[in-house]
């Protein structure tokens, strides 16, 4: 599972993010914490991306 989690979100395949979506949700609320962080770690990544290099973050 740590491969899978390592991976951007596009490249995982259905069936393995479907496989890792169960056995995360199978674990209980440590799963579903695993999850959560997952998911959090996946929309930062898309705000980073569209986020410009030139534009400075701090006036």
């Amino acid at each position: 599972m740590r491969r899978t989690l390592l991976r951007n979100w596009e490249e995982i395949p259905e069936t393995r993010a479907n496989a890792m979506w169960g056995v995360f949700l199978a674990a209980g609320s440590d799963g579903e914490q695993v999850l959560a962080c997952w998911v959090a770690d996946e929309q930062l990544r898309a705000v980073n991306s569209y986020v410009s290099l030139d534009t400075p973050l701090l006036k």
